[in-house]
């Protein structure tokens, strides 16, 4: 049986992968998870707690939805890549909540692109951040790889990128 060494964030490898992913996304640090699930339900009810909303495309990937209920924010939903309805949820949002907008660059059963250009928009006017899980775009779109963000134009406009290795930087043998 072979013997995997799980990744510490101080081992020497994961410094280096995580410098270079974060790289990659033009991010200034990257956090490396198992899976993509359990990166995307750590950070999510890790980033968002009580007195802060979560705004999440009505079609989110399970973990994005296990992530945003495991949280003590308040979850909204907002219709699947409806921007008009997005900004009527945004109002609703009190000036004293932190918002964050939750969004799947390539959704992982549709296979449509996000309007991430009108999300980061949205969220620069209401002062709100932006979450997108690259899982079914890195590796593939955009010019350098860093998934829909990057080939729409907004990757430096969106805060936290989660990517994944088990699809489309997947290894084998």
């Amino acid at each position: 049986m072979q013997r995997i060494a799980f990744c510490s964030t101080e081992h020497w490898i994961c410094i280096s992968a995580g410098s270079e992913l974060a790289e990659l996304v033009r991010k200034e640090s990257a956090i490396i998870f198992g899976t993509g699930f359990q990166a995307n339900y750590a950070a999510l009810s890790a980033l968002a707690e009580k007195g802060d909303v979560l705004l999440c495309d009505h079609t989110l990937h399970a973990s994005l939805l296990e992530g945003a209920m495991r949280s003590t924010a308040r979850t909204v939903r907002f219709r699947h890549n409806d921007l008009g309805h997005l900004q009527r949820c945004l109002q609703n949002c009190s000036s004293d909540e932190r918002v964050l907008i939750v969004s799947e660059g390539v959704f992982s059963m549709e296979g449509d692109l996000a309007e991430l250009g009108g999300i980061v928009d949205l969220a620069r006017k209401y002062h709100a951040r932006t979450y997108v899980d690259e899982a079914h775009g890195i590796g593939v779109l955009g010019r350098h790889g860093a998934g829909a963000a990057e080939h729409l134009g907004v990757l430096e406009d969106v805060d936290i990128v989660m990517g994944t290795f088990s699809k489309s930087l997947a290894f084998g043998r």
